[in-house]
């Protein structure tokens, strides 16, 4: 079961599946903002707009490192 989905890039995706990874509405809300991000901005640096995502979203510092392992 997926708890949710969020486009990245050219149409890949990241999936969040129960038990495998952060599934928080935060997580879901800074992946959701991230694509958007990428989309207005390719070039954008990916580690800023990550820590931004952090501020942004208060994702706790696993959510964090979640996105780094897992939003390319």
């Amino acid at each position: 079961m997926y708890r949710g989905t969020a486009r990245k890039g050219a149409g890949v995706e990241v999936r969040i599946m129960a038990g495998i990874g952060p599934g928080g509405e935060g997580i879901q809300k800074a992946l959701r903002w991230l694509s958007e991000r990428r989309q207005e901005d390719p070039q954008a640096k990916r580690n800023k707009l990550i820590e931004e995502a952090g501020v942004r979203f208060d994702l706790t510092p696993a959510e964090v490192q979640f996105l780094y392992e897992q939003w390319k």
